[in-house]
């Protein structure tokens, strides 16, 4: 496989556009969840895939507005990558209810579409 490799995937909801921006080199990912268009550096967390590969160790770097969220997606992407996840998640205040569920529904979208 050739690194890195970049891949981008969009979401629209109730007129709100959500974006996952993926950088993924051989042994790690980078992942900017953000709206509309905006690749913002947000709530920052840090997730590795333990030795049986069903579960991820995580930790909050910056921020607490979206930190729960935040977690959840990195320990996930770890799990599904099987490396070290770095991930941001940047919402606007009145979006961070109805974002999580979004960003979720991201995710399930944007890993059934790559290999990273």
């Amino acid at each position: 496989m050739s690194y890195p490799k970049i891949f981008q995937a969009e979401i629209e909801e109730d007129h709100n556009r959500f974006v996952v921006n993926i950088f993924a080199v051989e042994n790690a990912a980078i992942v900017f969840f953000n709206e509309k268009n905006q690749m913002l550096l947000g709530t920052l967390a840090v997730a590795m895939p333990q030795l049986d590969r069903r579960r991820s160790v995580s930790s909050i770097l910056l921020g607490e507005r979206n930190a729960i969220i935040t977690k959840v997606l990195a320990e996930r992407l770890a799990v599904l990558f099987d490396k070290m996840v770095l991930v941001s998640t940047h919402l606007s205040g009145d979006l961070e209810k109805e974002g999580r569920q979004v960003l979720m529904k991201l995710l399930q979208k944007t890993v059934k579409k790559i290999e990273v």
